[in-house]
């Protein structure tokens, strides 16, 4: 059976809505997704650390937050 929660959102308490998976990855790998003001910065993290150590899950992640960065930062 499919474990739908993974695609509920959560903000950061600055605007950025992640799943309960990608609160997962990034615990995971330590990364501070609290503290990030954009998807942009959180991304430039996410690169950083896939530039250590590359994880399928953490470039999936990254492939999410590229995705909500072009819907809703790109003026169509």
């Amino acid at each position: 059976m499919e474990d739908y929660s993974k695609y509920l959102s959560y903000d950061n308490g600055h605007g950025i809505l992640l799943s309960s998976y990608d609160v997962l990855v990034l615990d995971r790998y330590h990364i501070d997704y609290v503290n990030c003001y954009s998807i942009k910065d959180l991304m430039v993290k996410i690169e950083n650390e896939l530039d250590i150590e590359y994880d399928d899950e953490l470039d999936d992640v990254l492939s999410h937050l590229n995705e909500m960065h072009y819907y809703h930062e790109t003026n169509k």
